[in-house]
């Protein structure tokens, strides 16, 4: 802190998560599903196993940030943060589709002895199990600003006090490398790393009464990196790299409304509040998953990323 406005913060850490006991002993869990094989739904039964021979997980962090806190604004704070974190040896396991398609579409021999067929050759089986699958490579910046102040220092004779505060992800990169390929997920609107997002809320207070507006929400992105966008002279779609005809997936804002009042009763203090989520009932924006179509249950849900947007 060079001076009372400004300081800067830097880290640098390397972290472990060894293997919990149920990603090492787990006895199994076993459940129905379905698979794509050929164009074609595949009922089977998967079940997922510990595997004692998985190793931890190795991390090395890097972070840097300036924190600005001018003293000719009282109640003003912002700050920029970089962050670029790799991860070695991501405990985890393939769904069963993608065991599926390792062995049959990309020729991975080593999962196909997790697919079990009877004695006709009808699939029966997919084991899944715990492994240390890739490498995980996440980048970005974190923006954040608040401003705190009496509603009378700026507007005269208004009482009250107002609260702002802005919060906002630029995912630079959120990436799996196998070893063959890398993964790139940031801008992906199916996934959970958009190119941006944001939340921001403002918070009147006024003696016994409190309102509060949030909005949240996320950028412009696509469907998938991998996809091909074309409407005609389109080349062959294949697993790896699908073409569709629009990639596209449009950001959205949601407002959430939050009134109370603090009350006095028997002697305690209480508050009684009004909660409104998705204030103005907005749409999800719906999105196709040729990829899952297989899958028994993507007909219960709705086609929206359930991570990202409000489907309420």
């Amino acid at each position: 802190q060079p001076i009372d406005d400004i300081t800067f913060r830097l880290t640098q850490s390397r972290d472990i998560r060894a293997p919990n006991l149920s990603e090492l002993y787990d006895a199994g869990t076993a459940r129905s599903n379905s698979v794509t094989i050929g164009g074609r739904s595949t009922p089977f039964v998967q079940n997922l196993r510990g595997t004692p021979t998985v190793g931890p997980e190795v991390a090395d962090a890097f972070g840097f940030g300036v924190v600005l806190q001018p003293g000719f604004l009282p109640g003003f704070a912002a700050s920029i943060d970089y962050y670029d974190i790799e991860v070695d040896g991501v405990i985890g396991f393939l769904a069963a589709q993608d065991v599926a398609d390792a062995c049959l579409l990309f020729g991975q021999t080593n999962y196909c002895s997790q697919l079990r067929y009877d004695v006709a050759g009808v699939l029966q089986f997919i084991d899944l199990k715990y492994e240390n699958l890739t490498s995980l490579i996440s980048e970005g910046i974190d923006i954040e600003a608040s401003y705190s102040f009496e509603m009378a220092d700026l507007f005269g004779s208004v009482p009250g006090e107002m609260s702002l505060r802005f919060m906002t992800t630029n995912y630079l990169s959120n990436a799996t490398d196998d070893g063959v390929t890398v993964r790139e997920n940031a801008g992906e609107n199916t996934s959970s790393t958009p190119d941006f997002v944001y939340r921001a809320t403002a918070r009147y207070t006024l003696n016994d009464w409190t309102v509060n507006l949030t909005a949240r929400g996320h950028s412009d992105g696509v469907v998938d990196n991998r996809y091909i966008e074309c409407a005609s002279a389109c080349p062959a779609s294949t697993a790896a790299n699908r073409t569709i005809n629009d990639n596209s997936v449009d950001g959205e804002w949601y407002f959430d409304g939050y009134l109370s009042k603090a009350i006095s009763f028997g002697g305690g203090e209480g508050e009684v509040f009004l909660s409104v989520k998705n204030l103005f009932d907005t749409d999800p924006m719906l999105v196709a998953f040729p990829e899952n179509q297989g899958s028994e249950n993507r007909a219960g849900y709705m086609q929206a990323n359930r991570n990202l947007v409000d489907t309420m």
